[in-house]
């Protein structure tokens, strides 16, 4: 064995470019292999890093609407209370709620994201400490404990690595809690709000941000608060989630049975396991990406088969000689995968040091669009899927070089002294490689074009927003702030700001970007009908910043500020909805209060189309002055810092901070990194496809044209000119071209309808333009690839093809 791969070592130094060429071009095929097969083993395989995670569920309450139709899904907090304390049916159960806030403690006054939990949460998730104690009974529901757990990063960075932290207070929202722990470096938490959240700070269930006076409602709904629960072993989700959902209703009925409005309303509790909720869609994303990765791997496969071929038939006098004095096949076939093993060992270094780079730079710069970014690293299942590929490859070109050896015909090619054709690489193989190649290559460079036009398409729209000198400001007001005193230091504030020398002007509404609105069920009187729309608050100043004109009807002004006046503008999808002709129609949330207390339509605006929002909804626009959230802006070239804003805020209350100051140009960019990265990866394929496949096409007819030297060279004798001679080569190889394209049509087609991996397309003329070019593009590439080989026949005297040279 030590011989066989030493005469291969030498014998493989005599080609530098064939080795090259393979260990190139296998090593970034498999890396880039390697990395989606280490995401999606990760993702769609891998447990997650808890105990018993096959048992946790996160509890979904879904409000259905009287058309049977799922208004929402999300707890009111009575009804989450309730479940909390009621539940006789699971193992264990936490309450979680997300928020954001000033650490007033901190210098700057930083923003933190903090969660309230209930002390189960700890025990759910396993989370061992860095030092002090996790939440226990004292510390539990109803308390009104102030104490705080701090994540490892938090302490390291807000905190100095401070060994004596516990005992010491953080300050947030001018209430002071004792610091009890500090969670261990290496805890995972879970990814339950959003990728790539992480908490800061962990504080008690009882301090959660929702106001006193929500807490009593059993007909709203928060979408931060959230229900984690531990199943009994054994337990199926589905049958349980049924049981609990007769129970949730009855209870919720009893509570809203006044309500008009929720009349044929009832509610029910679905049980959705936790690894999904984490992972979300973005398995289907890493398993499109895996087919992709696999689609290049088979061109490449083809292209070095094509190679290693074309090397036995080279080497042929050399493999007869050695057939004459004795070679069994079996010592050639050690021979061809000693050869191809070397290769393919050095090429799968190469890829797990590829792969190692890009797997740190997703974990460090994806982490909001990648779950379990954390986790991501090679593994012992990575470098046994190289091992694997690797034999299977290996094996597979040493088999294939052994298919082109024929001991019947080793004495004439012996006797042709190398020149005849005692090697040959099969005309049915040279078709196959063409068509696999075309079908491959057409197939993963439409689903590319037609990706990277739709994300284009949407950086394009966000581009046109008008984000240029403004920016989004929101205020934060302590909780001794309140009522009249609060609204009227936030007026107070607005005139502040709006007066300082560098404001152009300043709107008392959140930034599109933040937005996370919620359904208003709404009732269209005249006919009837129940509509949803997303509804939202805003001040006059609204449109006029974010450039909506007004398409018909009038727009908000100050009159319309004011609890009684309800006055809606909506957008032109929801206008759609209503059939065209929307002004003065009147929408109501009850209709026994009477049509005069119910919303009139008076205006209709342009669609704003919003980047990593998807489809833009149908919305409706409420005018209320009372909004802590501001759009400001600035004059042509001016600005101001966060401090003097908040030594501005600071003039008119302690209780007042900026809680959150950014430009609305960086919240765009922000909000355009999933499609900017998935143009950037969608562009990439596209030229690895049309380089592998143009290179892999034009060694295969490069091959055929040279079998074919000696009839060239008589055309060309009798006049032929080159394109009479490129139709001669090309339409050899037009049944294979053609059964290509006809398999990647195939493939377009059950992709289009079969919607695989959450792949979806519109089918617009720009698409079939972008589908039609990429056939054509492919096509060119074999049209070039059959006209290349020619040259060499052209450029040197005609004889020289006759008597068969190369």
């Amino acid at each position: 064995m030590i011989y066989q791969l030493q005469a291969a070592w030498q014998s493989l130094k005599q080609a530098p470019l064939f080795s090259g060429a393979v260990i190139g071009t296998l090593g970034l095929t498999l890396g880039a292999l390697i990395t989606v097969l280490t995401m999606a083993y990760l993702l769609l395989y891998k447990p997650l890093p808890y105990p018993d995670q096959a048992r946790l569920v996160k509890a979904e309450y879904v409000q259905i609407d009287q058309t049977g139709e799922i208004n929402t899904r999300a707890f009111n907090y009575q009804a989450l209370i309730h479940l909390y304390q009621n539940h006789d049916v699971f193992e264990q159960v936490a309450l979680v709620y997300y928020g954001e806030q000033i650490v007033d403690s901190l210098a700057q006054l930083p923003v933190k994201n903090t969660a309230f939990i209930t002390p189960e949460w700890f025990d759910l998730f396993a989370v061992k400490m860095h030092l002090g104690r996790v939440f226990d009974a004292r510390d539990g529901l109803n308390q009104q404990h102030p104490v705080a757990v701090l994540s490892y990063t938090s302490w390291q960075q807000d905190f100095a690595s401070d060994n004596s932290i516990i005992g010491k207070t953080v300050v947030i929202n001018q209430v002071s809690f004792e610091i009890i722990g500090v969670a261990a470096q290496q805890f995972i938490e879970p990814e339950i709000l959003k990728t790539g959240r992480k908490t800061a700070i962990w504080l008690p269930w009882d301090f959660n941000l929702t106001s006193e006076r929500a807490r009593s409602f059993w007909w709203n709904r928060y979408s931060d608060s959230h229900f984690i629960a531990k199943l009994p072993a054994g337990t199926d989700k589905d049958e349980l989630a049924a049981r609990l959902s007769i129970n949730v209703n009855n209870v919720w009925q009893q509570h809203v049975s006044d309500s008009e409005f929720f009349k044929g309303w009832q509610v029910a509790l679905e049980l959705n396991a936790l690894d999904g909720v984490i992972l979300g869609d973005k398995g289907q994303s890493v398993v499109w990406l895996l087919v992709a990765v696999l689609g290049l791997l088979i061109i490449a496969t083809a292209n070095m088969s094509n190679l290693f071929i074309s090397r036995t038939v080279k080497r042929g006098q050399v493999i007869a000689i050695m057939c004459a004095i004795g070679a069994k096949k079996s010592a050639l076939f050690r021979l061809f995968l000693s050869e191809a093993g070397l290769l393919l060992g050095i090429s799968a270094v190469l890829a797990l040091g590829f792969a190692y780079g890009m797997l740190r730079l997703l974990a460090d710069f994806f982490k909001v669009l990648l779950p379990r970014a954390q986790e991501i690293q090679l593994n012992g299942i990575s470098v046994a899927a190289i091992m694997v590929i690797g034999v299977v490859l290996a094996w597979l070109f040493a088999a294939m070089s052994m298919q082109m050896i024929h001991y019947r015909t080793l004495a004439s090619h012996l006797k042709s002294s190398g020149k005849g054709t005692g090697i040959q690489v099969r005309p049915i193989a040279r078709q196959l490689m063409i068509t696999f190649q075309v079908a491959v290559a057409s197939f993963l460079v439409a689903m590319s074009s037609v990706t990277l036009k739709q994300n284009w398409q949407e950086v394009l729209i966000a581009e046109q927003m008008p984000v240029a000198n403004l920016a989004s400001l929101r205020i934060s007001t302590a909780t001794h702030l309140s009522g009249d005193n609060r609204r009227n230091l936030l007026e107070q504030a607005v005139q502040k700001i709006s007066a300082l020398p560098e404001v152009d002007q300043v709107s008392r509404s959140r930034s599109p970007f933040e937005d996370n609105l919620i359904t208003w069920s709404l009732i269209e009187l005249s006919e009837q009908q129940q509509v949803l729309p997303k509804g939202k608050v805003i001040d006059a100043h609204y449109f006029n910043l974010m450039a909506q004109t007004l398409v018909a009807g009038e727009s908000f002004t100050p009159d319309h500020y004011g609890e009684n006046d309800n006055y809606l503008v909506i957008n032109q999808v929801f206008a759609q909805q209503l059939g065209g002709n929307a002004i003065g129609k009147k929408l109501s949330f009850d209709v026994t209060a009477g049509p005069e207390n119910a919303f009139t339509i008076i205006g209709v605006v342009r669609t704003l189309d919003i980047p990593g929002k998807g489809a833009t909804p149908a919305k409706v626009f409420r005018a209320r002055r009372g909004s802590s959230d501001l759009l400001i802006q600035f004059k042509a070239g001016q600005s101001v810092s966060k401090a003097l804003l908040n030594q501005q805020l600071q003039q008119l209350d302690a209780g007042l901070a900026v809680f959150s100051y950014t430009p609305l140009a960086a919240q765009r960019q922000k909000a355009l990194f999933r499609p900017y990265s998935t143009l950037v990866i969608s562009a990439g394929l596209i030229v690895v496809t049309l380089l592998l496949t143009g290179l892999g096409l034009f060694s295969v007819l490069r091959y055929a044209v040279t079998l074919r030297r000696t009839e060239i060279g008589i055309h060309m004798a009798v006049g032929a000119p080159l394109n009479r001679l490129f139709i001669l080569v090309f339409k050899d190889n037009s049944i294979a071209l053609s059964m290509g394209c006809g398999l990647s049509a195939l493939g377009l087609v059950m992709a289009y309808y079969w919607q695989p991996f959450g792949y979806q397309w519109v089918v617009d003329s720009a698409s079939v333009f972008i589908i039609t070019t990429s056939f054509i593009i492919t096509l060119s590439l074999a049209f070039v690839a059959s006209l290349l080989p020619l040259q060499q026949f052209c450029s040197r005297p005609v004889i020289e093809s006759l008597r068969g040279e190369v």
